[in-house]
């Protein structure tokens, strides 16, 4: 993501303004994972989150995919689990965003781990009615995401249009998801 890291960053900053004009509670978590996971945005609600920076997002390397996919997965339930059901959010929607195939997984690697990640994707889908959505770059995203149980997908260029395409879909779809009164989300995008 180093190559292309001006154009996430204007991306994502552009898809945060845009959710800022729509009506309605939001909260998001970003979380950077390469080798390392690091969260960058924790349950923040769309107005308090800053605008990502080159100091805030510095991409590192290897792709740690399925790891980070199952801990986001894993500590996405165990905070929602802790709310009274009459709080918890209505929606929840996961969405991976890489430019690499999964490389450097330690617990969950390739290819047992994509069947692990296949069975949490579907159990939180089929009993929550959560919504996973993969973005990849220059690769093919439709079967990485089959490969882990999720259908919606998003193929993107690591240049700029294509980035600034991708993030003003993604935009789109969010905006789509959230206002509609039901919790359908059907998004393949190549």
């Amino acid at each position: 993501m180093d190559s292309i890291k001006d154009f996430i960053i204007e991306g994502f900053n552009n898809f945060i303004k845009e959710q800022k004009k729509e009506p309605g509670d939001l909260s998001v978590t970003l979380v950077q994972f390469d080798t390392e996971y690091e969260i960058l945005f924790d349950f923040k609600g769309i107005h308090e989150i800053p605008i990502l920076n080159n100091s805030i997002y510095i991409p590192r390397g290897m792709t740690a995919l399925n790891d980070s996919w199952v801990r986001l997965i894993d500590e996405t339930g165990v905070r929602l689990a802790l709310y009274k059901e009459q709080d918890r959010p209505e929606k929840v929607l996961l969405i991976s965003l890489s430019d690499g195939l999964e490389n450097a997984s330690v617990k969950y690697g390739a290819p047992w781990g994509n069947q692990y990640i296949k069975d949490l994707v579907e159990r939180q889908g089929k009993i929550y009615d959560w919504k996973f959505l993969y973005i990849g770059a220059n690769q093919d995203s439709r079967t990485e995401g089959i490969t882990r149980g999720v259908n919606n997908f998003i193929n993107f260029k690591a240049d700029k249009i294509s980035i600034t395409q991708t993030y003003s879909s993604l935009s789109a779809e969010t905006t789509k998801y959230r206002s509609s009164k039901d919790k359908s989300f059907d998004v393949k995008i190549d």
